[in-house]
């Protein structure tokens, strides 16, 4: 925010893998690119910068949760999300001399649970012409396997324990709060739990409706990738050293 008009739309409107990395990968990449030249050019933090990033942190989380919430399609609802997640980053700049491995640790916590929940969005709506979340209606009881990784991936996006998501932001929040700025972390946890709103739509969908369509098989890559990425994210979430210690 407000840089972020064209999100929506191009999630929208990629093919779900193109999506998936861009939601992923681009992101991640934009925001180690603007902490490594701050990083390496020993930039003089003003107040009037701090400020500035405290202001388009707040927007960027306020609005991408707000409009994350009205969103019927899931990709667009995850770009929103992605908006907002990237507000959660940029305070990581607010305490840039101590916060290159809580920066890192939320976005391999963010990522992991980016490419689980993409992983079961491409078996969902692989055949289909849209990626409605009525598209998601009884997929608890048609694959419980995939419910079950992408309740996981949006749970640790909301910011629940035990996934790496949660200490990802409480490391986050503590080191924001170390430098002095506790009105961002108390707006911060309230756009954490008003995601929780949009992430159990999709949640509901899975375990309270009747299914659209019976199963149908599965391919192992999407198994693959959809456990391997949620269980990475799990482990983080158990010894969070294991990246916060890279940096």
């Amino acid at each position: 925010m407000p840089f972020h008009f064209w999100a929506p739309d191009v999630y929208e409107g990629s093919p779900a893998l193109t999506t998936a990395t861009m939601s992923t990968l681009v992101k991640v990449v934009a925001m180690a690119t603007l902490y490594k030249l701050l990083t390496a050019m020993h930039a003089d933090l003003s107040d009037a910068f701090i400020n500035i990033i405290i202001l388009i942190s707040i927007a960027s989380m306020t609005v991408g949760n707000i409009m994350a919430l009205k969103q019927t399609n899931v990709k667009r609802m995850l770009a929103f999300s992605g908006i907002s997640h990237a507000g959660f980053m940029l305070m990581a700049l607010l305490s840039i001399s101590t916060s290159a491995g809580s920066l890192l640790y939320y976005a391999s916590a963010y990522s992991l649970a980016g490419i689980a929940a993409f992983a079961v969005i491409l078996y969902v709506c692989k055949n289909k012409d849209n990626e409605a979340i009525a598209n998601f209606n009884g997929l608890g009881k048609n694959n419980p396997l995939m419910a079950a990784v992408l309740t996981a991936a949006l749970l640790s996006m909301a910011g629940i324990p035990i996934f790496a998501g949660f200490f990802a932001k409480l490391t986050l929040f503590n080191q924001t709060l170390q430098a002095g700025h506790l009105v961002i972390v108390i707006l911060a946890v309230i756009n954490s739990i008003i995601s929780v709103g949009y992430y159990f739509k999709l949640i509901l969908a899975m375990y309270n409706k009747e299914p659209n369509e019976a199963a149908i098989k599965t391919p192992f890559v999407f198994y693959a990738v959809a456990v391997i990425a949620i269980l990475l994210n799990i482990i983080l979430g158990l010894f969070p050293s294991l990246v916060m210690n890279l940096l």
